[in-house]
């Protein structure tokens, strides 16, 4: 299956594979996590997946938890926010399954994290940048062992955009935030 799939990517210019030792070190696939910058295009590709009726007898996307508050417009069906306390209560309560830390600006941490999921479909995780380049803080170890990541593009100029439509909000009122969110850091 793999093969097959690698054959598939390769001959679309659209898509590219990053790893290749990595998907070769797949032995299966249980998980499809969906990682990029901000506004780059995750939620709208997730949405698809979770509105699509053929797709909900195959696929779970699970509800996402966050620390980060609240934005102008943010997506209500892919985000539940939640304080420090309120999130590792639900991690120790066992509601959260697999969860991690995004570095924000300055010293800033919000944890991100997904219900936990009990099923036999194919998991669809809407995720950031922090689950490819903060794979230390995934919880629990291994979490992701089995997952094929889906990164999503677009160019800097293009998310500054889309985050100043649906957050106008945080550029005039938390402009390192934006800043730090716009940035080819989260690329």
């Amino acid at each position: 299956m793999i093969d097959s799939l690698k054959s598939f990517i390769n001959s679309l210019d659209s898509i590219r594979i990053q790893d290749e030792q990595r998907l070769d070190d797949l032995e299966k696939i249980d998980s499809v996590t969906v990682v990029g910058s901000t506004c780059s295009g995750k939620s709208t590709i997730v949405d698809a997946i979770r509105q699509d009726v053929k797709l909900r007898r195959l696929v779970d996307v699970p509800m996402r938890y966050i620390t980060r508050p609240k934005r102008g417009q943010n997506n209500t069906a892919e985000n539940t926010h939640l304080n420090n306390d309120e999130f590792q209560t639900k991690i120790d309560t066992g509601n959260i399954g697999l969860h991690w830390v995004r570095r924000m600006e300055g010293d800033r941490r919000e944890r991100y994290g997904f219900h936990q999921t009990a099923t036999d479909k194919l998991v669809v995780y809407s995720g950031n940048n922090a689950l490819y380049n903060n794979p230390d803080s995934i919880k629990p170890k291994g979490a992701l062992r089995n997952t094929l990541m889906l990164g999503i593009y677009a160019p800097d100029d293009i998310r500054e955009s889309r985050l100043r439509q649906r957050s106008p909000d945080l550029f005039k009122d938390k402009p390192e935030e934006a800043a730090i969110s716009t940035s080819r850091l989260f690329r």
